[in-house]
């Protein structure tokens, strides 16, 4: 595990929600501010503008808030592991 690195899993009986608009990545600077990686269909996109950061911010705790704790959300990785195995 890596202790700055955060996946949760949604479960889908959610349904629609943030996060199927693609991956992206929020990467805090020493200095305060953000950027943003964002991946699409057809390549990926770099921000550091302070409205794209905010929005990205705003997307992930949207999902967070339909998210599997940390901690159920490994425990259903693992589980999915062993049954591929």
């Amino acid at each position: 595990m890596r202790p700055r690195v955060k996946v949760r899993v949604v479960p889908k009986e959610v349904g629609i929600y943030p996060g199927l608009a693609g991956a992206f990545i929020i990467a805090g600077m020493p200095d305060g501010t953000g950027a943003g990686h964002i991946d699409t269909q057809v390549g990926a996109d770099i921000t550091v503008l302070p409205k794209d950061v905010a929005s990205l911010t705003g997307a992930w705790d949207d999902i967070g808030g339909d998210a599997l704790t940390r901690r159920q959300s490994l425990d259903l990785i693992k589980e999915a592991v062993e049954s591929w195995k």
